[in-house]
């Protein structure tokens, strides 16, 4: 082997090792692109989910308050018959 082809076999593998390197740091990029994005949607279905929750939550309170408001309401009504009927039965 003479010096010339032992010079290009030895540049050769310093620059097969380069782009060894080159595409490794463009996959571990990559990776770490994929990673941030699904970062990014967890983080966006989470902030999601939370607007759920509260959405939820207000609907519970409303349905609280509309079957309080409809107790409310047949009591007043139910009372409202009584003293009705009581008062026709006294004043006949």
């Amino acid at each position: 082997m003479n010096i010339s082809s032992s010079s290009t076999t030895s540049s050769q593998s310093f620059d097969d090792e380069k782009q060894r390197s080159s595409d490794e740091r463009r996959r571990q990029r990559e990776e770490r692109q994929k990673e941030l994005v699904r970062f990014r949607r967890s983080q966006e279905i989470q902030r999601e989910l939370e607007e759920l929750e509260q959405k939820r939550l207000e609907l519970d309170k409303r349905h609280i308050i509309a079957r309080q408001n409809f107790s409310k309401n047949l009591f007043s009504s139910f009372f409202f018959q009584i003293i009705f009927s009581i008062n026709r039965y006294i004043y006949k």
